[in-house]
């Protein structure tokens, strides 16, 4: 896997990355062995923007993710093997957030049966959320990190309301973001020549036919 002097099965290796908002740096025995401009990536050497995207340490014995894997790929006669991790380390670059909202809503309306939100997930972490205007429960992730929010009853519509999300980390590091949300009132629905049908069952969208121009167009009503 390693070019010489780099030897996996005779020797201790030190491997690192840094995650950059633009490039990303990978690390063999604090030297430099590849940079991944980000900005320059495309659709096929990136399917996602990384970015966006928490990052993952995943340790592995398996073959590399981009070689096809049949029945002759695994020499047979080299296993069993083994692989050893004497310590793993993770770092925040100072100013960076470690647990920023990752999913939040777009829309919020007055008779919505809920929406997913959701923050940077990281195992053995404490979330606390709070808010005044919405209750929590665990959505179909069952992460601590990602919640299924729904509205307190008696909530007064066209008003912003804070989400509020607090990560305690076991070294004593802590992290609070706040979200705030529009709540939206139910529309006044156009009469007459122009029908109305909701988008969704929980959506402030709606789509309006005028029916003397058999012209649809659509609007956002609150």
């Amino acid at each position: 896997m390693f070019i010489e002097p780099y030897n996996l099965d005779y020797q201790w290796v030190n491997i690192g990355c840094e995650w950059h908002q633009n490039i990303i740096k990978f690390y063999l025995n604090n030297s430099l062995i590849r940079t991944i401009e980000v900005s320059g990536l495309n659709s096929e050497d990136m399917p996602f923007d990384p970015v966006d995207k928490p990052m993952h340490i995943r340790l592995s014995m398996q073959s590399p993710l981009t070689c096809d894997i049949n029945e002759d790929y695994v020499d047979d006669s080299a296993l069993p093997k083994n692989m050893y991790v004497d310590y793993i380390r993770v770092y925040k670059q100072s100013g960076t957030e470690a647990v920023p909202f990752i999913q939040t809503p777009s829309e919020f309306c007055i008779n919505s049966t809920g929406e997913n939100i959701s923050c940077a997930y990281y195992p053995d972490v404490n979330y606390t959320w709070t808010s005044t205007a919405f209750n929590f429960g665990p959505n179909d992730d069952n992460l601590p990190s990602a919640r299924w929010i729904t509205l307190k009853p008696f909530v007064s519509p066209n008003n912003y309301y804070d989400i509020t999300v607090t990560a305690n980390f076991e070294n004593g590091y802590a992290e609070t973001h706040t979200y705030s949300i529009y709540i939206a009132g139910n529309p006044i629905l156009p009469t007459g020549v122009i029908s109305t049908v909701q988008s969704a069952p929980s959506s402030c969208y709606f789509f309006c036919q005028n029916s003397t121009k058999n012209k649809i167009v659509i609007y956002l009503l609150e």
